[in-house]
């Protein structure tokens, strides 16, 4: 119980990590917008031209692969047979408009990169302790689940 408690603290610390970078990367984006400051909204990825979901890049982290594995992983999820598929990087910023100033969400980026500024988030995390740690723990689950149905099932058969 206590490695699920800290696995669920870690999750926390890590999506912290991951959004303040998010935030500090986006503003390369800025100048598209007359905004002093843009924010991070969000990854779409899309299937065959539509099935749009959002992409998370812990979801990425937590299954050990990188970008393009994942965005490819969840447009298979989304549509069975898939043909193509395209992630865009949503940024939020202002413009200004007659007579007040508007707030939009769109997309900055695209496929590759999209992806690239995604990847530079995960990469990012390669030098994070409690992302590292993280990791080691969900490895640990893994040889924890590994160990304990064998003694289940024995147990559930001597029913």
């Amino acid at each position: 119980m206590s490695l699920f408690g800290e696995i669920s603290d870690l999750r926390t610390d890590v999506s912290t990590i991951i959004e303040n970078e998010q935030e500090k990367l986006v503003q390369e984006y800025q100048p598209k917008f007359d905004s002093p400051k843009v924010k991070f909204a969000f990854f779409r990825i899309s299937a065959d031209g539509g099935n749009d979901d959002t992409l998370y890049l812990l979801h990425a982290w937590m299954k050990g692969q990188n970008v393009r594995e994942h965005a490819e992983f969840r447009a298979r999820e989304r549509a069975g047979r898939l043909k193509t598929w395209r992630l865009e990087l949503l940024v939020t910023g202002q413009r200004f408009g007659n007579p007040r100033l508007d707030t939009f969400t769109e997309p900055v980026a695209v496929d590759d990169e999209a992806i690239n500024f995604g990847q530079k988030v995960l990469d990012y995390l390669e030098t994070q302790e409690p992302a590292l740690k993280l990791r080691d723990n969900l490895k640990k689950v893994q040889v924890l689940r590994g160990e304990i149905l064998p003694l289940i099932e024995r147990e559930l058969s001597k029913g």
